[in-house]
């Protein structure tokens, strides 16, 4: 399995654990799913990116589609306007306690692969 692709994998998990957003991919899932389009994904006009559907719910293969980067940040803009004063429920905390669990056992497997490679 190449790894060169690898910190763009790592760079995007970490940006969705600093936003609170559960991770559900691997590595190998995450150049999957891209496949081809890998080299286009970025940031900035015209690049493709990961967007959650509806801006919700987890970074998982079921729940994200390819989109052009400025389509997602319109959506993005609409969806917070949309949520923008909705308390955090007791459940919606409890969710993302779980989900930063699951990072954190998801980092310490990789950490535990890659010193195996």
């Amino acid at each position: 399995m190449k790894k060169q692709f690898y910190s763009q994998f790592n760079n995007q998990r970490q940006n969705a654990y600093k936003r609170n957003i559960s991770w559900y991919f691997t590595y190998q899932e995450w150049v999957d799913w891209w496949g081809n389009d890998l080299v286009n994904r970025g940031k900035g006009k015209g690049k493709l990116c990961m967007a959650r559907n509806g801006d919700i719910g987890p970074y998982h293969p079921d729940n994200v589609v390819k989109m052009l980067f400025e389509e997602n940040i319109s959506q993005a803009n609409v969806g917070k306007a949309y949520r923008k004063g909705i308390p955090q429920t007791i459940e919606h905390r409890q969710k993302n306690s779980e989900a930063q669990k699951a990072i954190y056992a998801q980092r310490k497997i990789i950490k535990e692969t890659e010193l195996c490679l």
